[in-house]
């Protein structure tokens, strides 16, 4: 059924303008979402993205300047972080997403929940654990002590060494407001997914976090080493490999054929060319472009890194 834009500027507590009397049914990202969704702007820096964005309820503060061109309402708030977790927390509440029915026990000693889909062809080991409404394509290994949270999806022969997880939820917190009665940090509901394309692996001890709206993703032929970690809506292309210990920060874009080192560190909400290449504990802050071959904190191109380098071992003779 959805709710109606004027009952969401009730419950959260703020002023709309541009109504249409639509009900929305979900949420997505700004580049994502259709008419029957809402979604959020907190910062100008993504007003392009919301005036382009063919949602149909954009949550926003209360003086930022927007002309979208879809026509979108929109609902201005004092706090959009806040209003966006509620929202979500509505939405997470009317939506199958935590289903109670207990897993079940296979042959085999892993643990899978009724409703989700493994294929048979699919090898399950000793302590896996999968959740409700997940996928597992043909042909997939899951080692043991491996977590597929709720509505995760893997592609065909994808491989999650042990102990890895996918889908768990992000880190999403709204910051704590004393003077409003909030002590401390109020959750974000993640209510997206993760997903796996064909032929992915994934590494023992990695997390891939699901979405706050929508998925996270992993492109075709990509491999993930041991203890890394992809945050919340990280967009990961096709034959992409990352070395142990990389950390990546949320709605960051990883391009096709990227070649990451071990523990690297990449900034979130930024993009990553094709086919470039990140030396090992280089900290990637700002985007980059395709083909960019880089190392150092903060990255730089290669050469002016070595040269840098040189500079700083001949003043310390």
């Amino acid at each position: 059924m959805g709710i109606a834009e004027q009952d969401w500027a009730e419950r959260l507590g703020g002023t709309l303008e541009q109504a249409h009397g639509r009900a929305l049914t979900g949420a997505a990202t700004l580049e994502e979402a259709e008419p029957h969704h809402l979604s959020f702007l907190a910062s100008s820096a993504y007003t392009k993205a919301a005036e382009a964005s063919r949602a149909g309820l954009i949550i926003l503060p209360l003086n930022l300047p927007l002309n979208n061109q879809h026509g979108a309402a929109l609902l201005r708030v004092e706090h959009p972080y806040e209003a966006w977790a509620q929202a979500l927390g509505v939405l997470h509440a009317e939506t199958p997403f935590a289903r109670t029915e207990a897993a079940t026990a296979t042959p085999q000693g892993a643990w899978v929940h009724p409703t989700a889909q493994v294929d048979a062809t699919a090898q399950l080991h000793p302590g896996v654990w999968v959740g409700a409404g997940a996928k597992i394509g043909a042909d997939c290994v899951l080692y043991s002590g491996a977590k597929i949270y709720p509505n995760s999806v893997l592609g065909q022969r994808c491989v999650v060494h042990a102990n890895a997880v996918v889908g768990s939820d992000g880190f999403g917190y709204t910051p704590p407001r004393p003077a409003q009665g909030q002590a401390g940090y109020g959750k974000i509901p993640h209510i997206g997914w993760a997903e796996l394309a064909d032929d992915v692996e994934i590494g023992a001890n990695t997390c891939v976090d699901r979405g706050v709206v929508g998925a996270t993703r992993i492109g075709t032929g990509t491999k993930i080493d041991n203890l890394c970690h992809l945050a919340h809506n990280v967009q990961v292309g096709h034959h992409c490999v990352f070395a142990a210990q990389v950390g990546v920060a949320g709605s960051t874009k990883i391009g096709n054929y990227v070649r990451i080192g071990g523990q690297v560190g990449i900034n979130g909400h930024i993009t990553i060319g094709d086919q470039c290449e990140i030396a090992a504990q280089s900290g990637v802050t700002k985007s980059l472009a395709p083909k960019s071959v880089v190392w150092g904190t903060p990255a730089m191109p290669m050469s002016q890194f070595l040269r840098a380098w040189a500079t700083l071992k001949s003043l310390s003779k």
